[in-house]
């Protein structure tokens, strides 16, 4: 779909220069109208950002969203790159965990919760452009690593090692549909929909997580879980290991 072009500022007046993209029609255009009411100039509305034009001079992108998902994250990404090189402002309804950590990761300038619309983005906008970052304060707890159990630590390092549901819950000696509730739990906390898309969170270079997640805490007895070993000469290894109570077990996963 072809962006939607408004009409140049009737007075000349050089104002910040905004494109809506995402959402629904009625929800760019309730935007897009808070953001003109506010003295910004929309000068364009698409409902793909990859639609807006290459000549288009742009200082930022509001991007609505249901959640601020994989795509979502893609789409603030490009809004920083040529040829675009604007600021990138997030609307979300609803983030999941560590969405709005990997949202920052992900360069965006601000992110406003739906519901505040009217009083936050055209705010929002102007701080992103003026290189501050904000974020709304009831969301602002998921800049820190999610809390995970022990056993949800132990299914997770097995989830990275490619392990099925039967075989860690025969590691673990439990069933497989406690495995699949503490990895429902686990992958609720870390923001993600699937198996691939939380090893790819913890394994990721570049701002992911860090095996360091995945350390077990000490118990009232004998842990059994699984460790990553760094890359050996020939390969990569996982082994069982089973620690006495008393010595203290700083990770299930050593960082590679």
């Amino acid at each position: 779909m072809s962006a939607e072009r408004a009409a140049p500022a009737a007075n000349g007046a050089s104002r910040l220069s905004v494109a809506v993209v995402g959402g629904t029609p009625e929800g760019r255009a309730r935007a897009g109208g808070v953001l003109t009411e506010a003295g910004l100039e929309v000068v364009a509305s698409a409902a793909d950002v990859r639609a807006l034009g290459d000549g288009l001079r742009l200082d930022a992108v509001v991007l609505s969203a249901d959640r601020i998902g994989p795509g979502e994250l893609e789409a603030i990404a490009f809004v920083q790159g040529e040829p675009l090189e604007a600021r990138a402002v997030a609307v979300a309804a609803a983030l999941g965990g560590g969405a709005v950590r990997r949202a920052l990761e992900s360069g965006v300038g601000a992110i406003v919760r739906a519901a505040q619309l009217e009083e936050c983005v055209a705010l929002a906008v102007r701080s992103a452009c003026a290189g501050q970052i904000s974020l709304p304060r009831r969301w602002r707890d998921q800049l820190d690593p999610p809390p995970l159990t022990n056993r949800q630590k132990q299914a997770l390092a097995m989830v990275v090692l490619g392990m099925a549901n039967r075989d860690i819950a025969r590691k673990l000696g439990v069933t497989e549909g406690t495995v699949k509730s503490h990895l429902t739990t686990a992958f609720r906390k870390l923001g993600v929909r699937s198996r691939n898309e939380a090893a790819a969170l913890i394994l990721r270079e570049d701002g992911g997580l860090g095996t360091g997640i995945l350390a077990i805490s000490p118990t009232n007895g004998n842990v059994t879980a699984i460790a990553v070993d760094p890359p050996g000469p020939a390969d990569s290894r996982a082994r069982t290991s089973r620690r006495d109570p008393a010595s203290r077990w700083n990770g299930a996963a050593t960082k590679r």
